[in-house]
């Protein structure tokens, strides 16, 4: 698909906030939690702590993880979940944010990663996103991961739409244009 294929999404709107466990669904709450208990005094928590499998098994193939490359320039995904391919119709596994279409939605998540990196301080997003006039809502929980030096050097990511860490299929599938195209899964 090229870009002008994709003219029939937007992003509506795209609110960060910092995430409130006690709002946050069961599955996102617990693996808050679990990042919160990883933190040290001196920065967050450090990757070499962070363990997709001591997370709950039903965030794992939702999960997202991103390296931070020259200090934010750009992002490689490091784990793309079982369910992230599903619903993307490909692997982005070792593949740069940069080259994620529709431009506007690697567009959207650089600039979400890039505020992690400057701030240092995890984010929720809730965006309300749109194709063809369809509006659909999701939220998405990104955490920063810390070198010893305490710089960001990966983001965990989470997606979630209501209690669960997926969104509808059909309106993430379209999204994507997965159904638009041969699924590569």
């Amino acid at each position: 698909m090229n870009e002008d294929e994709y003219k029939d999404r937007k992003i509506v709107s795209a609110e960060a906030v910092a995430p409130d466990p006690d709002a946050l669904p069961k599955g996102p709450k617990l693996v808050f939690e679990h990042w919160l208990s990883l933190a040290n005094s001196e920065s967050g928590a450090q990757f070499s702590k962070f363990h997709l499998d001591n997370l709950p098994v039903r965030m794992i193939p939702a999960s997202i993880v991103y390296d931070v490359i020259d200090e934010g320039r750009d992002y490689r995904y490091r784990f793309f979940g079982s369910d992230r391919v599903k619903s993307h119709g490909e692997d982005y596994t070792d593949r740069f944010v940069s080259d994620v279409t529709p431009h506007i939605m690697a567009l959207k998540i650089t600039g979400e990663n890039t505020e992690i990196v400057k701030a240092k301080a995890p984010i929720l997003v809730n965006t309300v996103a749109a194709i063809g006039g369809e509006e659909f809502q999701y939220s998405l929980m990104r955490l920063p991961l810390f070198d010893d030096a305490g710089n960001v050097a990966r983001i965990y990511g989470l997606p979630f739409n209501g209690t669960g860490p997926e969104l509808p299929e059909r309106q993430w599938g379209h999204w994507f244009g997965r159904h638009g195209k041969e699924n590569k899964v």
